[in-house]
């Protein structure tokens, strides 16, 4: 009969050693975890802000190019911000008012500025104002007051907006920044006015 080999455990030493073996590796582990979840972290904050920026951009150009635009063709021309001779009215450099007709349960006109916020100027404001079209805009109804902020004021701030208008050309420039700043984008684009 062959003897039983009686199975021994690790010793105290060989267990000390595997410990100090294996600390290092996990703490190597943990640190790129942490680091990865970091660059992460980072790069979802920059593309919600780039498609915050993209977003605005949109919103911008597509309200106005309606600036003036009439439903009925013999009033066209004549859609504009009360008290003003354009169809396109840049009261300051970082404000424009406009306004255009459009069908909603009957003819409305729609009375709109996009402003930077004086008293916060990373805000950029959006103020539209929906009216019957012979009805006059209530009274402090001016430009570049109201409204409510069109961008998330908390990850993300405005560095320029400014409107340059020739003719029916509107020329825009928009830059905004992360609030770490690790992330600003900015760009110039021309919007013409349908009417």
């Amino acid at each position: 009969m062959t003897p039983v080999k009686r199975s021994r455990g690790m010793t105290l030493i060989e267990l000390v050693v595997a410990m100090a073996l294996g600390v290092p590796v996990l703490l190597m582990l943990t640190t790129a975890f942490a680091s990865g979840s970091k660059s992460v972290s980072r790069i979802n904050e920059e593309l919600y802000v780039h498609t915050e920026f993209h977003e605005l951009s949109q919103l911008v150009t597509g309200d106005l190019r309606r600036a003036g635009y009439s439903l009925a063709g013999q009033r066209a021309g004549d859609v504009k911000w009360p008290g003003v001779a354009e169809q396109v009215h840049v009261p300051t450099k970082d404000c424009i008012a406009y306004a255009y007709e459009f069908e909603d349960s009957g003819p409305q006109r729609r009375y709109t500025t996009i402003y930077r916020d004086t008293e916060s100027p990373e805000i950029i404001n959006y103020y539209t104002k929906q009216l019957s079209v012979g009805a006059p805009l209530p009274a402090g109804a001016a430009p570049c007051q109201g409204g409510e902020s069109i961008i998330d004021s908390h990850l993300m701030a405005v560095t320029d907006l400014q409107f340059n208008v020739s003719g029916s050309a509107v020329e825009v420039t928009l830059g905004i920044k992360s609030r770490d700043g690790t992330y600003q984008n900015s760009a110039m684009f021309d919007v013409t006015v349908v009417n």
